[in-house]
């Protein structure tokens, strides 16, 4: 390879360069005011940036739609962010108005295909039940895509983690 045109720089012995880093669980969500969770996408990006974090996983996103949108935005370099790796609406009752005795494992397994073909990267289970995880788990895998579980205890139909491994869930 010709490297004849690299630029070298030269750093003092108390300079450091880092890549840029990962964050597989970004919460863009904040409560302001009391007024109840939202997706914040005008400081929270510039903050994961000034932190050095140049690529996020937001890991279950209040508003999925306005993340897309600003992940778009990033993309196309009309504002400043990191690269957003989607992950869609959380999948139990983080989601508002999310209804667990209504949410079957074929309507989660339609719904992981929706959300898969407009190029999520994974998904976020919080306060789901046990059938509906494993659908959203298998449904996910089938596209390469994984899945990260905010468990309990497995005490009133909720998930523990043991379970959740069993099913074969990538993160806790």
């Amino acid at each position: 390879r010709d490297l004849s045109a690299a630029q070298v720089i030269r750093l003092l012995d108390d300079e450091t360069v880092i890549p840029g880093l990962i964050d597989l669980h970004a919460h863009y969500a904040v409560d302001l005011f009391g007024a109840g969770r939202v997706d914040e996408y005008t400081a929270n990006p510039l903050i994961f940036l000034g932190n050095g974090v140049t690529s996020t996983f937001p890991a279950g996103e209040v508003d999925p739609e306005g993340m897309m949108a600003t992940r778009r935005r990033i993309e196309r370099g009309e504002m400043i962010g990191p690269r957003i790796m989607s992950s869609g609406p959380y999948f139990g009752t983080a989601r508002p108005g999310w209804k667990a005795a209504d949410e079957t494992p074929d309507q989660i397994r339609r719904e992981v295909d929706e959300w898969a073909a407009r190029g999520v990267m994974g998904f976020k289970a919080k306060g789901i039940q046990p059938a509906q995880l494993e659908a959203l788990i298998g449904q996910a895998h089938r596209y390469g895509l994984t899945v990260t579980g905010h468990l309990d205890s497995g005490f009133r139909n909720s998930v523990n983690p043991r379970d959740a491994i069993g099913m074969g869930i990538d993160r806790i």
